[in-house]
């Protein structure tokens, strides 16, 4: 039984614990660049309730980009969209994308990149 080492996390380790939700499924539907904004959205199939969308861009040379917001309910699943200026991605290059949804304890993630010029 290993001992273990302490785990690191950008996100500040908050969502770490939170158990995953299998019953969930998580996409991102959309990931694009226009002139002013980095238009982002994700749906999650199977959740009647709504939650927390957090979204994290990331990229080694630069600070990280953070959104959470709340999600809204569409069909019986929950959408999650958010404009972000690209004015706050000062690194041009390719960001990885996490995206989480947690609902009443759980969580489901989905994982993307983008190229930002």
């Amino acid at each position: 039984n290993a001992a273990k080492g302490p785990t690191n996390s950008q996100s500040g380790g908050t969502t770490d614990s939170i158990p995953v939700n299998n019953s969930l499924s998580a996409n991102i539907t959309t990931l694009e660049q226009s002139s002013e904004n980095i238009k982002f959205e994700a749906t999650v199939a199977n959740s009647p309730k709504s939650g927390t969308c957090i979204v994290t861009f990331e990229n080694p040379n630069d600070k990280p980009v953070v959104r959470s917001f709340e999600s809204t309910e569409k069909g019986g699943a929950q959408i999650c969209d958010a404009l972000i200026p690209t004015l706050e991605f000062s690194y041009i290059g390719t960001w990885n994308v996490t995206f989480r949804f947690v609902t009443e304890g759980t969580q489901v993630t989905a994982n993307g990149k983008i190229d930002i010029r």
